[in-house]
């Protein structure tokens, strides 16, 4: 379960709901870091495509009471500069209490050089952008995968 927080402030920054293409204005939406379980990245997994080139596949859960509207995941490749929200999250089930989400299994947004990958869940409703941090100490963290992570069951408990 190799992961690592990576600290940045300006990750945070360039994730804005500006970014994500809302009406709201990067001045506009608070960022927060969720520790009560609105939104988590429950398992992440880097999957070999070729030598060069590796898919991130992800999991992410809703806590039902927040539910509607789907989160995002944003992915960053260390090194390359670049935040980017995958294409997409689909409704896959409800588990317990939460509503889970799948990343789709042909989604370009994904694909990578064979690298650790940075990622974390977003759940924006309304005026705040909700980042995943149950599993995360840190404001500004993002968790790197290099394998297969998945969150311990003692948080955020289905």
């Amino acid at each position: 379960m190799p992961i690592a927080p990576v600290r940045s402030l300006s990750a945070l920054a360039l994730i804005s709901g500006a970014f994500f293409g809302t009406t709201a204005s990067a001045t506009e939406r608070e960022d927060v870091a969720d520790r009560e379980c609105r939104v988590v990245l429950r398992r992440a997994k880097v999957v070999p495509l070729s030598r060069s080139q590796c898919r991130l596949e992800a999991t992410v859960d809703v806590r039902v009471d927040q539910s509607g509207t789907a989160p995002k995941l944003v992915v960053h490749a260390p090194g390359s500069g670049i935040y980017a929200p995958t294409a997409a999250l689909i409704e896959d089930a409800r588990v317990g209490r939460f509503v889970r989400y799948v990343t789709l299994p042909n989604d370009p947004s994904l694909v990578f050089p064979c690298n650790p990958i940075d990622a974390i869940a977003v759940l924006e409703m309304g005026e705040r952008s909700y980042f995943d941090h149950n599993a995360n100490g840190g404001d500004f963290g993002m968790l790197r995968v290099s394998g297969d992570y998945e969150v311990s069951s003692e948080v955020c408990a289905l």
